[in-house]
């Protein structure tokens, strides 16, 4: 298979891109793990591949017109690729490194866990969302993230990038009927969001949709 490879700007992880068909899906999954592996041997502590989401290359590529491609993700570190991989591959992401980070005692002791870990985490999802055109997990599961991600930086106190990350996650939902027929309960999700989003912007407190999900 021909496949395409774009390297990541943050050194911690590299990717791949293969070409499918989706009646051969699972067999080419398979083949772009072993295939990442041959050519990316300083990213195998953990290897895997996006199983939800359908990409296109980044736009400096060349490629074919309507072609989709699998995205492969190698990571030098296994723990921050573990946790990479829980949070796309669940139907609703879950941060697993949250907890750690909100147990932190002092803001100094949190901006060392973000500049460590958090951060990494951050640059692989925002790096497998720039070029995913479907997400199969549901259609508010792109946006979740983003909370995540500005729970995140409330945490560590830096609230314009807060703002800027739910104002993007706010945009994301509003897309979302326009996009795709959406079920009852997503809309409900979706509705709810949006709601906790405004609150949070207008200064507001308490538990959110998306923590509620953390504890499931």
């Amino acid at each position: 298979a021909v496949t395409q490879e774009a390297l990541s700007e943050e050194i911690s992880f590299s990717v791949l891109y293969t070409p499918f068909e989706r009646e051969d899906k699972a067999d080419r999954i398979k083949e772009a793990n072993k295939t990442f592996a041959e050519k990316h041997p300083d990213y195998v502590q953990h290897i895997f591949t996006d199983p939800h989401g359908i990409h296109l290359l980044p736009e400096k590529a060349e490629s074919h017109p309507g072609q989709q491609y699998l995205l492969t993700l190698g990571f030098r570190n296994k723990e921050i690729g573990k946790t990479v991989e829980k949070f796309v591959t669940q139907k609703l992401p879950v941060f697993p490194g949250q907890k750690t980070t909100f147990s932190r005692s002092t803001e100094e002791e949190a901006e060392t866990f973000w500049q460590n870990t958090g951060k990494r985490i951050m640059a692989a999802l925002a790096f497998i969302g720039s070029s995913k055109i479907k997400d199969e997990r549901g259609p508010c599961a792109r946006a979740i993230e983003q909370f995540h991600h500005a729970s995140l930086l409330s945490h560590l106190q830096r609230g314009e990038e807060q703002a800027q990350v739910m104002a993007q996650a706010m945009a994301e939902l509003a897309t979302v009927p326009y996009l795709q027929r959406i079920s009852q309960e997503d809309d409900k999700l979706l509705q709810s969001l949006m709601a906790d989003a405004m609150d949070i912007l207008a200064g507001g407190t308490g538990e959110r949709v998306w923590t509620k999900i953390q504890k499931v």
